[in-house]
């Protein structure tokens, strides 16, 4: 049996998020893999080095609501037979409303699983 690890849990939501490496101005779009309290992981096509600072924009229809934030890289890899890579990422400073709504849709998509 493996531990959970991580301290927040996390959804899995494929939306679309739009993310620059800081300080760069080029933007690029992506897919996210799962969303949680603390943290997301998403697709990217090169490699982010560990603690790389980040900005993003991401999109949730289902409920709709966005954010626009920055975010710290943690961990890399790469996604086998893709020519991607699987990035983690902690939220560094959030906006306190977006928080908020991120926490609700996590417990709503939580408490569904459960029922």
């Amino acid at each position: 049996m493996q531990l959970e690890r991580r301290k927040y849990l996390r959804v899995p939501e494929e939306a679309e998020i739009t993310y620059k490496v800081l300080p760069d101005f080029k933007t690029s779009m992506f897919i996210t893999k799962d969303i949680g309290q603390g943290g997301l992981c998403f697709y990217v096509q090169e490699a982010i080095a560990e603690n790389t600072l980040l900005e993003v924009r991401f999109n949730v229809e289902k409920i709709p609501f966005s954010f626009k934030t920055i975010v710290k890289a943690r961990w890399l890899k790469r996604v086998p037979n893709a020519e991607c890579y699987e990035v983690g990422v902690e939220f560094v400073n959030m906006p306190d409303h977006a928080a908020q709504h991120l926490m609700q849709y996590i417990k709503s998509f939580a408490e569904k699983d459960t029922h």
